[in-house]
């Protein structure tokens, strides 16, 4: 099971995990789930989390950019949509 890393800035909330190929519409689902905890949490704390500058980042090697899910996010009502970031080497 893969596990969720994050950073936490004032203004800024990142969520991170790896996952094979192979599991990305597992890691999508995952990632999702974790990302409505954190809005939950953030409405119990008085704060409001802005699906609207959510933004989606995957990053590959090139060989394995065609294996992604590029499926897009619909997170607090908002499309968000997948980006990538290739890694040549």
């Amino acid at each position: 099971m893969q596990s969720f890393h994050a950073h936490f800035y004032a203004d800024d909330s990142q969520l991170y995990m790896s996952a094979k190929p192979q599991n990305t519409a597992d890691a999508t689902d995952r990632l999702l789930d974790r990302m409505e905890d954190i809005g939950q949490w953030m409405a119990s704390n008085i704060l409001k989390l802005n699906p609207m500058k959510t933004d989606l980042l995957w990053c590959a090697a090139s060989r394995r950019q065609h294996q992604l899910n590029w499926s897009s996010l619909v997170f607090g009502g908002a499309t968000v949509h997948g980006e990538v970031s290739v890694d040549e080497g």
